[in-house]
């Protein structure tokens, strides 16, 4: 019931924001926000955890300035696809003699991976076994292959293909430069390195890991400005650097995206298995994780973590609670443990 009342008024506050453009709301969002704090659902209680100032209020704070997640990979045209084939040098396009047959999403999935992991433009391939996927499947697998890959898969803008019959080629475009794409992807790998030496946590329990990566995130990483008059030609407000592990490690700029996928990085290399989540909140795209802690799953919000003032509110909690601030598709990601963390 309470998950039910939490999407009623996500979707009410959806409305209100349209309507609100047209003189026709008189209702104050936090006011909508404080009654799904109302309905706590089991876990954290708010008494547990009092949140300075109003929660309705800080609640509303995060989602406005902490849910900038980059927008999907938009995709392109056959004939617009062709002509950057035609374009493309033989080093930017993935070599798949021998490797090129897709008969599943799984298939489609790791020739995408394939791409971005040697950070190519195009790739042939030929279907088999009578399967076929269009720019729905197509932009659904690409965004699961981005997802899995802190570092590869990152920066994609664009996605299309060229076909004919059973054989076709894929098509991505990057935000960045190829060159300058792989002089990044090859530095986070030391600057992971780095920080997994300054933070020198083996031996460590793995709450004691979870706790000191989240707060080496809050730590070291500074949400970008969102004033575009104070940085020309950035993307939607901020660089294409923001949205990796990248602009934390190294620029310490980084917006949810950059946060998650560092968190990611990180604890998997603890041996701690963590995954990104992609989701929305009422104020647009964000980007989380999930950790698995002593058998179950929890979600982690280092982003949220660092602007709220209490870098537990949003560390080793359970769906039901980050339900009363954003929605995901559930089916594309475990199912958390039924109580939040209680510290």
């Amino acid at each position: 019931m309470k998950k039910r009342i939490w999407s009623v008024i996500l979707v009410v506050l959806s409305c209100l924001a349209l309507l609100a453009g047209c003189g026709g709301n008189d209702q104050n969002p936090s006011d909508m926000l404080q009654a799904g704090s109302d309905s706590y659902a089991d876990g954290k209680e708010e008494v547990e955890y009092e949140l300075p100032g109003n929660s309705a209020k800080m609640l509303q704070e995060l989602i406005d300035s902490y849910s900038a997640m980059r927008k999907q990979p938009e995709p392109i045209e056959e004939d617009e696809a062709q002509v950057i084939i035609d374009q493309t040098d033989e080093d930017d396009q993935l070599d798949t003699t021998g490797n090129d047959t897709i008969g599943s999403d799984e298939d489609l999935e790791k020739i995408l991976a394939w791409m971005m992991d040697e950070t190519k433009t195009t790739a042939q391939y030929t279907l088999v076994n009578g399967y076929t996927f269009d720019f729905d499947i197509y932009l659904k697998v690409l965004d699961r292959a981005m997802r899995k890959d802190s570092i590869d898969g990152i920066c994609v803008r664009t996605y299309g293909m060229a076909s004919s019959g059973n054989s076709g080629t894929l098509v991505l475009e990057y935000d960045l430069p190829v060159s300058e794409l792989v002089r990044i992807k090859q530095e986070t790998r030391q600057l992971v390195k780095d920080a997994l030496s300054e933070l020198n946590l083996k031996g460590k329990s793995d709450l004691e890991i979870i706790v000191a990566v989240n707060d080496y995130l809050c730590d070291n990483n500074e949400y970008p400005p969102q004033d575009l008059s104070k940085y020309p030609g950035v993307l939607e407000g901020y660089s294409p650097q923001s949205h990796t592990a990248y602009g934390l490690f190294r620029e310490h700029s980084a917006v949810c995206e950059g946060y998650a996928r560092a968190c990611e990085l990180l604890l998997n290399e603890y041996g701690v298995d963590c995954i990104n989540i992609w989701g929305d909140t009422p104020g647009g795209g964000h980007a989380w994780n999930m950790v698995k802690y002593d058998g179950a799953w929890y979600h982690m919000d280092a982003c949220w973590n660092d602007g709220g003032g209490d870098r537990e509110q949003f560390l080793l909690v359970s769906d039901d609670y980050m339900e009363q601030s954003r929605v995901w598709d559930t089916a594309e990601y475990p199912v958390s443990a039924k109580n939040s963390y209680q510290w």
